[in-house]
């Protein structure tokens, strides 16, 4: 049976007004925030400052910027301005070199939308809000003064890695770094735009095998409308819906399968707020189910509508089955004692634009109503699901966990080691009595051997800030640690023979050093190639890649 499809004209009517005076809008935009930067930072016209003195100023501009736009949110109620930016082309507009520059961009506006006021008019009033060109340029406005913003985020993360910035009578204009720390940024940026949405803060690589019973549906932000089947639906099997945005389902098995380590059965393994969008990310599908145009809705536009009692009831019905889900995941997480618990801790999440924390999802409409934005609440989860910040055996837990999930995804390649060659990961290499070093995880094929050390580094907020200290302990982590284990393999490669130890029948020897997420470092022996394909200092996903090649 061939399927209908269905469209949200408004999608068409907001992207012809967007596409209408964007350019002229633009210049006027960058040219009203030049100059007020300009006139307030017209000291530094002009100068050179290096890292360590750029910061402050940067940091000056950034609030300079936030506050302004903060004003300018007011003009519309939040949603309003969410009706707006979830039909409008902002591909066009968010265009970089990196593919990530969409999505930051995209969050960063949204976030700004969550200082806007609440709607006060009721639910029956809200099917379409005026498009016109007075508003359309009240919306560009917004998405290029985010622009500016989004630049001073740049040059901030340039200045913790070391980059000097050139200041002209407009404010900073230009990065200034040498050779190799410009090639170690670009290729940064290259690798974080690739590595996906996963839970990226765990300081482990959790992307494990689908699992039905322990499965989470997230909603993102498509770069282009496309026609999908809306899941949830009634319908489902009839009609395309042309779309804004997609689901992605996630296995949260290697989450459960880290939170469930024994040496984190005393801490909280995530923060109330933290586990009350996951609990509603997970009752998600059967509140869907039982609301019939909520499906198509959050297919068009990410959100759905309804009354502030069908949500409470719905979350209600739903509870203890998510909380049963919860508790399977890992029995240290908070999990709230009830609905109408779990919506307060939502209701309360409150915005910043720098770092970013996502606003609520849970978006007031009049007295009686409510916007439930599912990108938002995706999106904030997958933040805030960070690693607790604890050493000892709780980090040991992590590292292993790590070790682990690495050595699965060597399994599941061509690389795959026999029985007796697994047996020797974990084991402390010795020779002639002395300790070598262990290793994290092995692969062999043919006459390679693949030799692999990991460092679980949590992906925190500082880091993706760019303050310096937290990139320079990760890059010293890295690089150091890269020294050490090239040394090693070495010696490895000069006594293929040892105490425990046999790896005569090797003729290449394969070594990286493995970290959860991309780690910036200088372009050199961190980043040249020790295969085809793969980088000295890789992730687990970068070498999937080059196992599935191989």
């Amino acid at each position: 049976m061939e399927r209908s499809q269905e469209v949200d004209s408004t999608i068409a009517d907001v992207a012809q007004e967007f596409r209408r005076d964007s350019e002229s809008i633009r210049k006027k935009t960058m040219n009203e925030y030049d100059s007020l930067v300009g006139k307030a930072f017209k000291e530094f016209a002009g100068k050179v400052l290096d890292a360590a003195s750029a910061m402050e100023p940067l940091h000056q501009i950034r609030c300079l910027l936030e506050k302004d736009l903060i004003d300018k949110a007011q003009r519309f109620s939040r949603m309003r301005w969410l009706w707006y930016f979830r039909r409008a082309p902002l591909t066009s507009i968010f265009s970089g070199t990196l593919p990530s520059t969409f999505s930051y961009d995209t969050f960063l506006l949204e976030t700004l939308c969550g200082f806007a006021p609440n709607e006060q008019r009721g639910l029956g009033d809200l099917l379409r809000y005026p498009i016109n060109s007075n508003d359309i340029r009240r919306c560009l406005q917004l998405c290029h003064g985010i622009q500016y913003l989004s630049q001073i985020h740049v040059y901030l993360r340039f200045a913790g890695k070391g980059a000097s910035i050139k200041f002209s009578n407009v404010g900073p204009v230009q990065s200034i770094t040498d050779s190799a720390t410009r090639e170690g940024i670009r290729l940064y940026d290259a690798r974080v735009a690739n590595s996906g949405f996963q839970l990226t803060k765990l300081g482990s690589f959790v992307d494990a095998e689908y699992n039905k019973e322990l499965t989470l549906v997230s909603y993102f932000r498509l770069d282009t409308p496309q026609f999908l089947p809306p899941l949830f639906s009634k319908d489902f099997s009839e009609v395309t819906v042309l779309s804004n945005c997609a689901p992605k389902v996630m296995s949260l098995s290697g989450f459960s399968q880290l939170a469930q380590d024994p040496a984190l059965a005393s801490i909280e393994f995530l923060n109330k707020r933290t586990a009350a969008l996951l609990l509603f990310l997970i009752a998600l599908p059967e509140i869907l189910v039982e609301l019939d145009a909520a499906p198509k809705t959050l297919m068009k536009n990410g959100y759905f509508l309804l009354s502030n009692e069908s949500l409470e009831s719905a979350m209600a019905s739903t509870f203890q089955k998510a909380a049963q889900t919860l508790n399977e995941i890992s029995g240290n997480i908070p999990v709230p004692n009830s609905a109408s618990e779990a919506l307060t801790e939502l209701r309360n999440i409150t915005p910043s634009l720098w770092p970013i924390d996502f606003p609520s999802p849970l978006i007031p409409i009049g007295n009686d109503a409510v916007c439930c934005d599912v990108v938002i609440a995706s999106s904030a989860f997958l933040k805030l699901c960070e690693f607790p910040r604890l050493g000892g055996a709780a980090a040991n837990a992590r590292a292993n966990h790590f070790e682990l999930a690495t050595q699965e995804v060597i399994n599941k390649s061509a690389y795959k080691p026999s029985d007796e060659v697994l047996k020797l990961r974990g084991r402390s290499m010795t020779l002639k009595g002395k300790v070598i070093t262990d290793i994290d995880a092995i692969g062999a094929k043919d006459d390679t051997l693949l030799l692999v050390q990991c460092k679980s580094l949590v992906y925190s907020d500082e880091y993706d800030m760019g303050e310096k200290k937290a990139i320079i302990n990760s890059w010293s982590t890295v690089e150091n640690g890269l020294v050490g284990w090239k040394k090693r393999i070495e010696e490895f490669e000069h006594n293929r023979v040892g105490d425990n130890y046999d790896f005569s029948a090797y003729k290449k020897f394969i070594s990286v050093l493995c970290t959860p997420q991309p780690i910036y470092v200088p372009a050199g022996q961190c980043t040249e190639e020790v295969a085809p394909g793969l980088r000295a200092t890789c992730t687990p996903q970068e070498l999937s890649n080059f196992l599935s090649h191989a």
